[in-house]
């Protein structure tokens, strides 16, 4: 299929905006774009130049545009590329990827023009995975992960790895086809050498989790009894009026949802009803869902009125949010407090507390911090990292990491190298997963499906 010429939009349809793509990538995008374009200054195109004209359809202009030319391999497919930049409307875009398809191109299937970069060696798949990565990132901090990976940083790594276990597996694979000539395997060498492919292998594993917080988000429950300021925190984590703040009870019947940015990591944040006996069915309905939502949430924000002795309801709300990982939020901060930490403690063990006064916005960024460590859970932060496996990645590298481990117990049983060489061969094939050097085409495809067409 890589004979051929692809088109598609490249940029997104559903509005009207400045600008909008066309893309064209194959060995007839040339022919193709001189068909359909009428340059102001008649001069040929040239690569890496932008070209100012007109798209025409027998003599009829369809719309002024900047063409760009790059000619292979210097381009993103490794192809010759046409990027013809229109005007944004959805119309315009349709008419000149029409053009296209009338002169010869076929239209680009999901993710086809990044699955001939990697075919065409211009990526390898790690980095193909983070070009969606970076598509899809929610927040600031997650764009830059996938950017660095983008780059190279994960894969630097695993190809870091895999030449020591190619280089170890050469060593032992001599010393097994040459016994007269080569020593036998170092053991202790061997052994060390793997041990270190293992903890690197292990480090990367453990930014899975990570990855999946940063690409994924978490939720979080606001929960509390009536009148405790849940809606008063949901609007200063959002920051601006989202839920009705009244002095009356029960005002908040069911959950409101919101995305917030905490810290990098993408959350959606439930403001749940207030939890109490009620006869009332409407707002029974909305406890019940409140109760669901505790059950669901990645983090629960438990607050408690510090201006208040402890009620039932509250020493009822800390019974049930006992398993759940959970922060006990200290509202009112700013009213005389008639409660303290060690009343919360007899009743419910050690907690993590932040004092806040959601009404006037105190302690919020102190609450954040302590979400942001909780869910991280003292792993390496974002800023500190360049790499985040996704969940492929992952499954590659833990059958990478258990071929090392039976590869270290055969070295330290004292077992023929052929043994130890069988494992490090099966490491080596993991790692290749992760990069692509060793990846069925299926695999290759589902990889692209999650792509947008245009990409």
């Amino acid at each position: 299929m890589l004979t051929d010429t692809i088109a598609a939009i490249a940029t997104p349809l559903g509005g009207e905006s400045g600008v909008g793509v066309v893309r064209i990538s194959g060995p007839d995008s040339l022919r193709i774009i001189r068909a359909i374009f009428k340059p102001t200054n008649q001069e040929p195109l040239t690569s890496h130049k932008l070209h100012h004209g007109w798209i025409t359809d027998n003599s009829k202009d369809i719309d002024e545009v900047v063409v760009s030319y790059m000619a292979n391999p210097r381009s993103y497919t490794g192809e010759d590329v046409i990027e013809i930049s229109c005007h944004g409307g959805g119309v315009v875009l349709k008419s000149v990827l029409e053009l296209a398809i009338k002169e010869g191109a076929r239209l680009a299937g999901r993710g086809e023009f990044t699955k001939r970069a990697f075919l065409n060696g211009k990526l390898d798949l790690a980095q193909a995975e983070a070009v969606i990565e970076l598509i899809r990132a929610r927040t600031r901090e997650g764009s830059i992960l996938a950017a660095s990976q983008l780059k190279g940083s994960l894969s630097s790594r695993i190809r870091g790895i895999r030449g020591t276990l190619m280089g170890l597996l050469a060593e032992i694979e001599a010393s097994i086809d040459f016994p007269d000539e080569i020593p036998d395997m170092d053991t202790r060498k061997a052994k060390s050498t793997l041990e270190t492919a293992l903890n690197t292998v292990n480090k990367l594993i453990d930014t899975a989790r990570m990855g999946k917080i940063y690409r994924e988000g978490i939720s979080i429950a606001i929960v509390g009894k009536p009148n405790v300021g849940k809606s008063s925190l949901l609007n200063a984590l959002v920051r601006e009026e989202r839920a009705i703040v009244t002095d009356e009870p029960g005002t908040t019947r069911d959950v409101i949802e919101e995305t917030v940015n905490i810290m990098g990591i993408p959350a959606r944040v439930l403001d749940t009803a207030g939890i109490r006996n009620s006869n009332s069915k409407t707002e029974r309905l909305g406890i019940d869902r409140a109760i669901k939502a505790i059950e669901q949430a990645d983090i629960v924000l438990l607050l408690i009125d510090i201006s208040q002795q402890l009620t039932s309801e509250d020493i009822d709300l800390m019974a049930r949010t006992t398993d759940s990982r959970r922060i006990v939020v200290l509202n009112k901060s700013d009213l005389a407090h008639k409660l303290k930490l060690n009343d919360i403690t007899s009743k419910a063990g050690s907690v993590h507390s932040v004092e806040v006064s959601a009404l006037k916005g105190d302690g919020v960024g102190e609450l954040e911090k302590t979400i942001f460590d909780s869910v991280l859970l003292n792993k390496v932060v974002a800023e500190n990292t360049e790499v985040m496996v996704n969940l492929r990645q992952k499954e590659a590298l833990m059958r990478a990491g258990e071929c090392i481990r039976k590869a270290i117990e055969s070295a330290e049983k004292g077992m023929q190298a052929d043994f130890v060489s069988i494992d490090v061969k099966g490491a080596i094939a993991a790692l290749g997963e992760v990069t692509g050097e060793v990846v069925s085409d299926e695999v290759i495809d589902r990889i692209f499906e999650e792509f947008c067409v245009g990409k």
